[in-house]
């Protein structure tokens, strides 16, 4: 009888490596699933973060160019005001007032000019 179940145990024993073996292998096996998908997930968050990065560079170079264009419409007004002010202040200062009175059309009609073309709402930053 030891005979016997000195085999049976041997047997077992067997079982038992070969079952720790197919677990050992199993944990390898998944480990290396789970690493292959966390790689997909950074992959595709990588990805995101590119198309979220290049969305925000559009966004700003589209404001920044608003703004461009709103700053140079804002240059083209200040220089038109200052000229107009300008030209009337000088009228007043050096004209005589028969000379006033002559250039006074002018005056009325430049002043209107630039005060019709002028929209402050257009300044505002987008």
């Amino acid at each position: 009888p030891v005979k016997e179940q000195i085999v049976v145990v041997t047997e077992a024993l067997t079982t038992l490596t070969q079952v720790e073996k197919e677990i050992t292998h199993q944990g390898e096996t998944v480990k290396e699933e789970i690493h292959v998908m966390i790689k997909q997930i950074i992959d595709l968050l990588l990805q995101s973060e590119r198309k979220l990065t290049e969305d925000v560079d559009l966004a700003v170079r589209h404001k920044l160019s608003m703004l461009s264009q709103q700053k140079r419409k804002a240059e083209t007004t200040l220089g038109q005001l200052t000229d107009c002010f300008d030209f009337v202040e000088q009228g007043l200062k050096v004209g005589t007032p028969q000379q006033v009175l002559l250039v006074q059309p002018q005056m009325i009609d430049r002043t209107n000019s630039v005060i019709k073309s002028f929209k402050p709402t257009s300044f505002q930053p987008l």
